[in-house]
């Protein structure tokens, strides 16, 4: 995971919108200690707390851009790959 957050942080990704990934991410996978880590780390780093309220419906929320949005519907597809199988079918060879 380490290896993963550095790439990110290197990467052209806003760090505000990482740091509501990792909650969404926290949120879906039910962990109630990094749901709790991530959010008051975001709330230091100038988050609102209402975004953060309204993060778990955000797709019927205005508060979230068009970027965050997409980008949060990928965290959640990539989170739950297991239940849904591939996102694409694989082809035969």
């Amino acid at each position: 995971m380490a290896d993963i957050e550095k790439s990110i942080y290197s990467s052209t990704i806003q760090r505000s919108l990482f740091k509501i990934l990792r909650i969404r991410v926290s949120q879906i996978n039910k962990c109630v200690f990094c749901i709790d880590y991530h959010s008051e780390e975001t709330l230091k780093h100038s988050e609102t707390a209402h975004r953060m309220y309204l993060l778990s419906a955000w797709q019927e929320s205005p508060l979230f851009t068009d970027i965050e949005k997409s980008t949060l519907q990928l965290a959640e597809e990539t989170t739950q790959i297991s239940a849904h199988g591939y996102w694409m079918k694989p082809t035969r060879i």
